[in-house]
């Protein structure tokens, strides 16, 4: 599991920086719209670091399923910039790295064992 981890820690951390380097290095000189370009751009990934961090034995299925939910955000947005004339080249690196991530979070959501169904917790009469 925590090799999964890893390659999902890494995944979020190179789209955080392709973001960073589209709307912040290539958009010179810098003005509030490329700020809120590159927070919307890198906000949804930065919003499940905490959780991702703090993964344990007891992580759920669903924690991974968003993860992977994430990277189809992103892989569309890799067409998008792939699609145009300028930053094609980081629109291709987004597309590949959000493969990535769907694959792994998807292959770590698949190991983890599912709760019994007569579990406590969803077995409830009132």
């Amino acid at each position: 599991m925590r090799g999964f981890l890893f390659l999902i820690l890494l995944a979020i951390g190179t789209l955080f920086g392709i973001a960073g380097m589209r709307h912040l290095l290539l958009a010179l000189p810098l003005d509030a719209t490329d700020w809120l370009a590159f927070g919307l751009h890198a906000g949804p990934a930065l919003l499940l670091l905490p959780a991702l961090l703090r993964a344990g034995p007891s992580t759920s299925k669903t924690q991974f399923v968003i993860v992977a939910l994430l990277g189809m955000f992103y892989f569309v947005l890799g067409v998008v910039f792939a699609s145009g004339s300028a930053g094609r080249l980081l629109g291709f690196i987004e597309v590949a790295v959000a493969l990535l991530l769907v694959a792994t979070a998807s292959m770590a959501a698949s190991r983890l064992p599912t709760p019994p169904k007569n579990s406590p917790n969803t077995n409830r009469t009132g």
